[in-house]
C-alpha cells in the first residue's frame, strides 16, 4: 500500500510539472509570436518557440503542433 501511495505521488508530481513546463512554454509561444506579427507566419514562430522550449518525450510528453488562430 504504501509503495503504490508513493507511486501515485510521483506520478502527480510528473504530471503537475509536465502541465507547468507546457504552459510556460505556451505562453512564450504567443508572446514570441506576437512580437514578429507583422513580419512572418505566428504558427510557425510560435511552433518553434514552444519546440526550443518543450521538446518532445520531454518527462514522456508529446504535443501536437501550436496553432495560431
Amino acid at each position: 500500500v504504501v509503495a503504490a501511495s508513493v507511486a501515485f505521488a510521483v506520478d502527480v508530481a510528473r504530471i503537475s510539472i509536465v502541465r507547468n513546463t507546457a504552459q510556460q512554454a505556451l505562453d512564450g509561444a504567443a508572446l514570441s509570436a506576437a512580437q514578429t506579427l507583422e513580419t512572418t507566419n505566428l504558427t510557425e514562430e510560435a511552433n518553434n518557440f514552444f519546440f526550443s522550449t518543450m521538446p518532445q518525450g520531454y518527462m514522456g510528453s508529446e504535443f501536437d503542433d501550436v496553432v495560431v488562430t
